[in-house]
């Protein structure tokens, strides 16, 4: 008879027991697949990936199985991704070298709890590609992108089409892109209004990378993204090329890359940009570019002015040889597309252009100047008889503030006849009052 607080006398059948081998054994797929108890209660997670000796496992979380192994980790990874379905989830445990990219085309759940280490060149985590489009369920969580330094084309996260997604990431390291918003899937792409949460991006060559797509129309939708953290010992902190739609952004943070020789902060050159909304710890302003249209706060303080410099043409390490005819005709190098209509002209308290180029040899005319292609207007212009150098800032304040539509601004040059101009530099630079 049973009495209260006794244990009762009972066996399990032999028949109900089930034969589950020591952890020893477990590098063998056979032996885990086929003694692991069913009767395992699901996990949270749709599949959990984790190594063990030599080998990576992708777990199904549901029956409690070991699906798939490998010695890849990457590979079981993308074997355990392309088995899901929207919005279910995969845990990474533990570190794992990554060879080739994983990529995600749908809207998961994917936490990566360890550091992931690229010991090849390319990104961790590709998202979406041209004809997936992946948005708004995306939740992205990974610890720590490592890559090979600064100069490989190690990636950490790179966005193809991927709109209105998280992503929370406690460190990248030593990649040549921490994050990329990349060019690769066309105008009919969308890259945009997602958020990104980090602790630290660091010695990398770009943090934050808008990547150019040769023309306007040809850039996919990069607007309203938005970047919460701090970078440090980068080439470029935020770089935004100039053909790329991307406005609307906005850093709350910290950047400081002082350490290194001839960085920038924040560099934003985007043509079709409605600004951003910058909010500072520390930036260095001095070694930053700013759109007119950003509003920045750094530290306590509004930045009232801005000085935009808007480079058309700039010889890299070697000048730019121009055009040797008497007409003037325009370089292939360098443009800007000005959106006037975009920017109050009240705003401009000043807008100069420096030309600056050199002349080898001259027996007539030679000269440089900016022009508006849109509507043929000359700009600025600066000719000699002479040779050497010629450098030169022409005041053009009133022409400015009557750029109220989308502008085309190219520069043009002409020779002698025989010798062309060189060119070093041709900039606009405007000081802007985004608050006036």
């Amino acid at each position: 008879m049973y009495i209260h607080g006794d244990l009762p006398s009972m066996s399990i059948p032999d028949e109900l027991r089930r034969y589950v081998p020591r952890t020893d054994l477990y590098d063998s797929y056979d032996l885990i697949h086929y003694h692991m108890p069913v009767e395992q209660p699901p996990s949270t997670a749709s599949y959990i990936i984790f190594k063990k000796g030599n080998k990576t496992y992708a777990k199904n979380g549901t029956y409690g199985h070991i699906e798939y192994e490998n010695i890849d980790s990457a590979t079981v990874i993308q074997y355990a991704i392309n088995q899901m379905n929207p919005r279910q989830s995969i845990v990474v445990l533990g570190d794992m070298n990554i060879s080739k990219t994983i990529t995600i085309t749908k809207d998961i759940q994917y936490y990566h709890c360890g550091k992931a280490t690229l010991t090849s060149e390319v990104p961790y985590l590709t998202i979406g590609s041209a004809t997936s489009l992946v948005e708004k369920l995306l939740n992205i969580y990974v610890n720590w992108i490592a890559g090979q330094g600064k100069t490989t084309n190690c990636i950490g996260i790179k966005l193809i089409n991927c709109a209105r997604a998280r992503f929370t990431i406690n460190k990248i390291s030593e990649c040549k892109y921490g994050i990329l918003i990349s060019n690769e899937g066309g105008s009919s792409a969308y890259c945009n209004d997602n958020l990104f949460i980090f602790n630290i991006i660091e010695n990398c060559e770009r943090a934050i990378y808008y990547q150019d797509a040769g023309s306007i129309p040809n850039s996919p939708q990069m607007e309203g993204n938005t970047f919460i953290g701090n970078i440090f010992t980068c080439n470029y902190g935020i770089k935004i090329d100039t053909y790329t739609k991307s406005g609307y952004g906005t850093f709350i943070g910290t950047i400081d890359n002082s350490d290194v020789s001839g960085s920038y902060d924040f560099h934003n050159e985007g043509a079709e940009n409605n600004g951003w909304i910058i909010i500072g710890k520390y930036i260095r302003r001095n070694n930053s570019l700013f759109n007119a249209n950003d509003r920045i706060i750094l530290g306590n303080e509004v930045i009232p002015r801005i000085e935009l410099p808007i480079v058309l043409a700039k010889g890299a390490g070697a000048r730019i040889t121009g055009n040797s005819s008497t007409t003037y005709a325009t370089l292939d190098a360098g443009g800007y597309y000005w959106h006037g209509d975009k920017i109050n002209p009240d705003k401009i308290i000043e807008a100069r252009a420096h030309i600056v180029y050199y002349v080898p040899a001259n027996t007539g005319t030679v000269g440089v100047r900016i022009y508006n292609e849109t509507d043929g207007q000359e700009v600025a212009k600066l000719e000699t008889t002479g040779t050497g150098w010629q450098d030169q800032e022409i005041d053009i304040t009133s022409t400015v503030k009557s750029w109220t539509e989308t502008k085309v601004l190219r520069t043009q040059t002409r020779g002698d006849g025989t010798n062309a101009p060189e060119i070093d530099n041709v900039t606009i630079k405007i000081v802007y009052n985004p608050a006036g």
